[in-house]
Order: structure tokens, then sequence, then C-alpha cells
């Protein structure tokens, strides 16, 4: 079976629209394809406060039609973020429904950004421990630089209906400053009527996955990614592989 027959992965790395690149994933995306026998496309796109908001979003629709250009069936694609990745995920595949384009098999949302206002952000989430790898006005002053308009329903998930939208898993931790925009997103998705799987680990940060190389735990949650997508992808290669089989087997009783 060909590469395109087995799907691939979308993945949009996080940095607050401001920072980061294929390469700072790295650790994150390598064991994602390894585990998961998949390749992930992760694209270059452009990043705040040169390149305000829409921009971030025009580069994942590129590559999402760059990715359908190249043979993929959108069933056969997971589309996967981290922190403001996870934000651009889920405004891909909004933007997608609302344009009425055949939709990704599913959404994988490590520490997804979805409340730009911050309402719900805590520091150390109110654990009493700060979140090591981000802080809440850092975070609000990158977001300004973004530029999201108040009135862009793909930009601000919590607000906006998520029906028809494909099955999620969400992971964050249970340390983090952006633990409630995680919990409030599966709560909202599952009350749309969307199948939501929401994993929060114990003492752990935002996007902890990108210390997989230290810590068992992230190279865990990696691998229920890796199965996730996987399992998003594999009914659709197995039904089209009947597909195939019943075909051939008609030709050949035919003959």
């Amino acid at each position: 079976m060909s590469v395109l027959h087995e799907g691939a992965i979308l993945y949009l790395h996080g940095g607050a629209f401001c920072l980061g690149n294929a390469r700072s994933h790295r650790s994150v995306t390598t064991r994602l394809a390894a585990a998961a026998g998949l390749p992930v496309w992760v694209p270059e796109y452009r990043l705040a406060p040169e390149h305000p908001h829409p921009a971030g979003l025009q580069d994942a629709r590129s590559c999402w039609r760059a990715m359908r250009d190249a043979g993929y069936p959108a069933e056969r694609i997971v589309v996967a973020g981290d922190s403001a990745g996870g934000a651009l995920a889920l405004a891909l595949t909004l933007s997608l429904r609302d344009d009425g384009d055949d939709l990704p098999a599913g959404l994988a949302l490590l520490s997804p950004v979805t409340d730009p206002s911050l309402s719900g952000s805590l520091p150390g989430n109110g654990s009493g421990v700060a979140d090591p790898m981000i802080r809440r006005r850092w975070l609000r002053q990158a977001l300004g630089w973004y530029r999201l308009p108040a009135n862009d329903a793909t930009a601000r998930p919590l607000r906006t209906p998520l029906t028809g939208l494909p099955p999620m898993l969400i992971q964050a931790g249970d340390q983090e400053i952006l633990l409630s925009d995680a919990v409030r997103l599966a709560a909202h998705a599952r009350r749309c009527g969307v199948e939501t799987r929401l994993e929060i680990h114990a003492q752990r940060w935002h996007v902890f996955h990108l210390q997989a190389a230290y810590l068992q735990s992230a190279r865990r949650a990696l691998r229920t990614v890796a199965e996730f997508a996987r399992a998003r992808v594999t009914p659709t290669i197995d039904t089209a592989d009947s597909a195939v089989c019943r075909r051939a087997l008609a030709e050949e009783r035919a003959s």
C-alpha cells in the first residue's frame, strides 16, 4: 500500500503565534511519525508580529490544500497542533466546515489556546506551582501581536458551534496555565455532539510533550496521539482495501 493510502498528519507547531518552526518541534513530530507510521507535514507558517491574523490560518489552509493536491483524501488526514498550533488546527477545521469542504479524520490538540481573552487562565492553574513553560503576561502580549479579531468565529472556538467536527483528542497538564482552555473546549465539544477524549496529565505543564527526550510521560502521551491518528485513518484504509478486493472478486467471477 502506498504512503498516500496510509494517510498523514498535518501538525501545526505552537509558539504563541510568534515563535517556533518545524525544527523547534522535531522532538514531537519525529516521534509521532515513528509511532503512527505516518508522514507528518509541518508547515513553516508566517508569524506575528510581522504577520498577524489571518496569516497563520491562511498558511495552514495552504498546507492542507498541498496535502490534498498530493493525493491525500481528507478522511486520511489527522490535523494536530500544540498551544497556538492547536488553536490553528481548530480554526483550520472550522473554516473547512464553514466553506463546505471535506473535513479531516480527527483533531489532536495538545495544550490548545481556545480562549484568546485568557479569562480562564491562572498561574499554575491555581495549583501553587507556576507553569515553567509560559507566563500569562507574556502570552497576552503575544496574542496582542497576532491581532485576533473579536468577530472571527474560527478564532474563538468556545463561542462557536462545533457541530460536525471530527473526533477530538485533547491533552493538557494539570499544572499548566491553559488547563481551563482544554477543559472548557472538551465540555463545549461534547455539548455540540463531537466525540471528544480529554486527558489531563498529573504534575505536567504547558506542552510538556516538548520534553519527550527526557520524560517518559511525554513519550506516553505522544504514543497516545499517534494511536489516535492511526485509528482515525485506519477505518478508511480498511474500507478502501475491502472495496478494492470486492471489485476484484466481482470482476474475476464475471470473467
